[in-house]
């Protein structure tokens, strides 16, 4: 099963509806999906850039308006990531988090 993430842009402005990503309990191997529902907007080829990541989060596949990680989830670490989306010239990032089991 894949934990979802909505992304929505709002008056330049990007918002998540899960500014921290709790995946305790979730057990190994979650496939996460970030999705945006915007019109217009798209992740860039880097759209999802979890900071620290030394091989817990594997096969990013960008998409357009999806975006796709697998993370093992078998440490208990707090990781910040970077969402970058685009839209014509316009350039938008966001530093949410994702906490592992």
């Amino acid at each position: 099963m894949a934990e979802q993430v909505e992304v929505t842009v709002v008056n330049g402005e990007i918002m998540v509806d899960q500014n921290e990503l709790n995946l305790k309990g979730k057990g190994p191997n979650v496939q996460i999906h970030w999705k945006i529902p915007t019109s217009g907007w798209a992740f860039t080829a880097n759209g999802i850039e979890i900071q620290g990541n030394t091989g817990q989060f594997t096969e990013p596949e960008p998409q357009g308006q999806i975006f796709k990680w697998k993370d093992k989830n078998n440490d208990h670490t707090r990781y910040k990531y970077t969402i970058n989306v685009i839209k014509g010239s316009m350039n938008l990032s966001k530093d949410p988090f994702i906490v592992n089991e």
